[in-house]
């Protein structure tokens, strides 16, 4: 059962699945609707809590910067209406922007499990949906990478193992 699943919710899942059987897919995946850093939710949608105890900062702090249309920069590509403003590349250099006292001021939030006092990070599912740092999607680019190179089934090997290990330090 996923986390936030009812019973019902749970065999409804299990029924669609089973209309899947006798073709011949590699696999089926169902996803979680992306709250885009809490911008698109309704009362029904419940993320999973962080846990404190295997927190992973966001890498994104560290390892990207987004350019809106009109030069303002912001931290994540989340932020999409620009609403965590870092600084605009009209009237400062990037290397100034990625230095300066917003980002840094993020960066020690998050270092110190303080994500909740960064409004776009408090609802963000990238928190949620890691493993060792790496956010989901990162993680499902790299096994897609893999594939491409050494094909499905090696993938399919490499996910349930990373599965596995989840399962066991849960």
């Amino acid at each position: 059962m996923e986390y936030g699943e009812d019973e019902e919710t749970k065999r409804k899942r299990e029924r669609f699945y089973r209309m899947f059987d006798d073709l011949p897919l590699d696999d089926i995946e169902i996803r979680m609707i992306h709250p885009w850093a809490g911008k698109f939710s309704d009362s029904e949608f419940k993320l999973p809590p962080v846990r404190k105890d295997r927190f992973y900062p966001c890498a994104y702090l560290w390892r990207t910067m987004n350019i809106l249309w009109n030069g303002t920069v912001v931290p994540c590509c989340l932020d999409i209406t620009g609403e965590v403003v870092l600084g605009n590349v009209r009237e400062k250099s990037l290397k100034e922007v990625w230095n300066d006292l917003p980002i840094r001021r993020m960066r020690r939030l998050m270092i110190e499990r303080r994500h909740e006092e960064i409004e776009m990070c408090k609802n963000c599912q990238v928190l949620r949906d890691s493993f060792m740092g790496i956010s989901g999607v990162l993680t499902k680019v790299m096994l897609y990478s893999v594939e491409n190179m050494l094909g499905f089934r090696t993938t399919r090997a490499i996910t349930k193992g990373v599965k596995r290990i989840k399962s066991a330090i849960s």
